[in-house]
């Protein structure tokens, strides 16, 4: 008989050659009919750790009877994944010209582990001009046109969210596109969209 208690932190997903498991206990039991001199046999067990930043130990003990045969432990260190993402609202709805207009964005985090160092960037057309921003800061001399937010928490916890509101205004009526970046210290590659806003003459009724 061939045993594997699992170590705790650890669920029980699946398990190979008919492994049967134990939910009391947390263990999953194969019966080895028999085994020829100089021949293997293999037996896995899929898993899922519950927590982040953890070391768990898992015993395997091999029997025969009341005899032990074997035992043996795995040790595993669970890792945690960034899943940032970026989303844009506000601007589904043509807005007015010589008015300023918000366009929220929410940088947040979908994975188990922080996303660390995330900045916002976006690229102002010259027909949109940058009133405020809010829930972000930009560096001293940062040029107008070209934005450069850090959100007032730098770190997006799991299941978390920053959103930062960008208010802009367009002189003239027409159609505007902008280009925003999330970078972060998880990503190769930033997150990149392009987004059309439109901007109708003052008074106008979308």
């Amino acid at each position: 008989t061939l045993a594997q208690t699992l170590a705790p932190g650890l669920d029980y997903l699946s398990a190979t050659e008919q492994g049967k498991y134990d939910p009391v206990n947390g263990r999953i039991t194969w019966q080895i009919p028999s085994l020829k001199p100089g021949a293997t046999a293999t037996f896995s067990t899929t898993v899922r750790a519950g927590e982040v930043g953890k070391e768990l130990t898992s015993l395997v003990r091999l029997t025969a009877g009341t005899r032990t045969l074997a035992t043996s432990t795995k040790s595993i260190k669970t890792v945690g994944f960034a899943a940032p993402s970026l989303q844009i609202s506000g601007i589904e709805t043509p807005a007015a010209t010589g008015r300023g207009f918000d366009t929220p964005y929410r940088l947040s985090n979908r994975g188990t582990a922080e996303v660390t160092g995330s900045q916002l960037k976006i690229d102002l057309p010259a027909t949109l001009t940058l009133v405020k921003i809010t829930g972000g800061t930009q560096p001293p001399g940062n040029k107008s046109g070209s934005l450069v937010i850090t959100p007032k928490q730098g770190t997006i916890n799991s299941g978390q969210a920053q959103t930062i509101v960008v208010t802009v205004q367009a002189a003239n009526s027409g159609q505007h596109l902008l280009q925003s970046q999330l970078v972060c210290d998880q990503l190769k590659q930033p997150l990149a969209r392009t987004d059309a806003i439109t901007t109708l003459p003052g008074g106008s009724t979308p």
